[in-house]
C-alpha cells in the first residue's frame, strides 16, 4: 500500500521536542520560505526515496501524486528525515541515528540494483488489479506430457 507520510510517522524516529526546535530555529532564520518547515522536510525526504524507486530497473510504477510512498519505505524514509533535520540543529547526532540514516541509504541503494523491489502503486488498486492477475495466472500447475498424450 501507497501512502503520504506524516509527522506521525516522522514521530517514531525524532521527538517533538526536536522537531519544535527545528520548527523554531527554521521560523528564526532568514529563509521567507519557513511554512510548515517539519513538512517541508518530510516532502523532500519522499522526493530523495521517490528518485530510487525511479531508477529501480524493475519498472516500479510509482503513484503520480509525487506524495507517497510505499508502506515499506515510510520508516527508512523517517530515519533520512529525522537526521536532515538533526544536522540543522545544534549538537551531536547520536550514533544510533547516524547509523539508521545510513541503513535506510544502505536500502534505497539496493532499488536502482534491483536487490529490493518496492511494490509498484497498481498493486495498490482496487479489486480486479493487473497485479493480482497475475499472479494467479502464474501459479497455475502446467500439464504434463502424459496428460497431453492423452486428448
Amino acid at each position: 500500500m501507497w501512502r503520504v507520510p506524516d509527522i506521525n510517522d516522522l514521530l517514531n524516529s525524532i521527538s517533538q521536542r526536536e522537531i519544535d526546535a527545528f520548527n523554531n530555529a527554521a521560523a528564526s532564520s532568514s529563509d521567507a520560505n519557513t511554512s510548515d518547515p517539519t513538512v517541508r522536510q518530510i516532502r523532500s525526504a519522499v522526493a530523495f526515496v521517490r528518485g530510487y524507486i525511479a531508477s529501480s530497473p524493475k519498472g516500479v510504477l510509482q503513484d503520480p501524486d509525487l506524495k507517497p510512498l510505499p508502506e515499506g519505505l515510510i520508516p527508512p524514509a523517517m530515519d533520512y528525515c529525522a537526521y536532515q533535520i538533526l544536522k540543522r540543529l545544534p549538537g551531536d547526532i547520536s550514533q544510533s541515528r547516524t547509523d539508521a540514516r545510513k541503513e535506510a541509504i544502505d536500502l534505497f541503494k539496493l532499488i536502482p540494483i534491483g536487490d529490493y523491489i518496492p511494490e509498484s502503486h497498481s498493486s495498490t488498486a482496487a479489486s480486479g488489479s493487473k497485479s493480482a492477475v497475475t499472479v494467479a495466472l502464474s501459479s497455475r500447475l502446467r500439464a504434463k506430457a502424459d496428460a497431453l498424450d492423452r486428448t
